[in-house]
């Protein structure tokens, strides 16, 4: 006899939660390679899971929202909002990542497209996938509220120089810093090109990249590129890692890459606004969702996407012109500190939407 079995959301997508935990997940990819919902809608939902697993497990979030008072959920991505729905709760979806249909244009799951129509609201992280949504789902509400950064509790402007204590064997160099995803569709390949460019034709500089992910596969790049000046830092523990903080201050420059993959493209990176709280200078990839911040020439220099010699140029360009470079820092952190600083504006902002919605 199976244990009590509930369904748990988590960042890898839906584990079952029980008395025997192996049997249960095992009996769960069971149920998802043998969902026959696949053939009727091939997009999946965020988990890898099709219609007919997601409607059975929505269905354990339905009877748990039941159980809640309160009428407002506020509820990141898509997973559980149908059961939110189903609920009678009024429900407002906070569209972190935009689709989960490992397609190469947008289009989403029918059954999120549902939620989505029936949302009270729908949160967009980004101007570019605002002004999409609005568009896709016509008349219904739909409010941008940017990721930003709470310089209360990360300022890399208010950390010492923990980077070069650490390692001090690279304060003499030019760091070209990288912070971000480590997958192809972050678009990190595009500088490690780059940077194979900048270390033929200079010796004063040095490649530092920190990831949450893909760490094996840059440095099998790194490897197949002869790159002989680059460091690989381990991700960070927490989001306000000290290390990390005093990485981001101590770059002379900052890249910040994308992709033509639709949630990159189209998305306000986070990594963008540490790099603006950093007040570093900015040599970023030109896209809808990163003009949607940053200013080409007054706080980031723009370059084409994947144009792997424009970006060695304009990182070249702001290490030979410290006075170029420190007016793009100060500018990104002026718009950080103005616009985009949860301990400001962006939490008044979001504290005004939230009353609107819920009054």
């Amino acid at each position: 006899m199976l244990g009590r079995t509930i369904p748990l959301p988590l960042q890898s997508g839906w584990v079952l939660a029980s008395d025997r935990p192996r049997l249960d997940i095992k009996l769960f990819e069971l149920a998802k390679r043998t969902d026959l919902t696949k053939y009727i809608d091939s997009c999946v939902r965020q988990g890898e899971i099709y219609d007919g697993l997601s409607l059975l497990l929505e269905s354990y979030y339905t009877i748990f929202f039941r159980r809640l008072d309160t009428r407002n959920v506020v509820i990141k991505n898509l997973i559980g909002a149908l059961g939110a729905l189903r609920a009678g709760k009024r429900v407002v979806v906070d569209l972190m990542d935009y689709w989960h249909c490992n397609k190469p244009y947008v289009v989403f799951n029918s059954l999120d497209f549902y939620i989505l129509r029936r949302a009270r609201c729908v949160i967009a992280w980004s101007k570019a996938i605002a002004g999409f949504m609005r568009r896709y789902l016509g008349r219904r509400c739909v409010a941008y509220l940017s990721f930003g950064v709470n310089l209360a509790l990360a300022d890399p402007l208010k950390v010492g120089n923990i980077f070069f204590e650490r390692f001090p064997e690279l304060s003499s160099y030019v760091i070209v810093g990288y912070s971000g995803g480590g997958e192809p569709y972050h678009g990190i390949d595009t500088l490690m090109y780059a940077f194979s460019l900048l270390e033929r034709r200079r010796r004063d500089v040095f490649l530092v990249v920190q990831t949450w992910g893909g760490s094996d596969r840059i440095l099998m790049l790194i490897k197949r590129l002869g790159l002989k000046r680059v460091a690989v830092l381990p991700p960070a523990p927490v989001f306000n890692d000290p290390l990390r903080l005093s990485f981001l201050r101590a770059s002379s420059v900052l890249v910040n890459t994308a992709s033509k993959v639709p949630g990159i493209y189209l998305a306000e990176r986070t990594t963008t606004y540490w790099y603006m709280s950093a007040g570093r200078p900015i040599v970023a990839e030109a896209t809808p969702g990163v003009r949607g911040v940053l200013k080409h020439g007054l706080s980031a220099l723009f370059v084409p996407l994947g144009d792997v010699k424009s970006l060695a140029k304009a990182i070249e360009e702001v290490i030979d012109d410290s006075s170029f470079a420190r007016r793009l820092g100060d500018n990104a952190r002026r718009l950080a500190e103005e616009e985009y600083n949860w301990g400001g504006k962006l939490g008044r902002r979001a504290r005004v939407l939230f009353s609107s919605l819920f009054e």
